[in-house]
């Protein structure tokens, strides 16, 4: 279960800052465009919390990164 919450947690993190980031670009305050488009392709959220997520539901200790 703790695992779980960890992955929710990361999940949530990951959707603050595409929320931060969309925000922060329609104003054209961001100047990189590198941060905008990796989190827009949602890399970070299958790496960090996808993971998780998997090692959670399957019990797999390698899927733990």
């Amino acid at each position: 279960m703790g695992v779980y919450e960890k992955a929710v947690f990361y999940h949530f993190i990951h959707g603050l800052g595409m929320l931060i980031v969309s925000i922060l670009r329609r104003w054209e305050f961001w100047p990189n465009r590198r941060i905008v488009g990796m989190l827009a392709a949602g890399r970070g959220d299958f790496d960090f919390s996808g993971s998780l997520y998997l090692l959670a539901v399957t019990g797999v200790r390698a899927w733990g990164r």
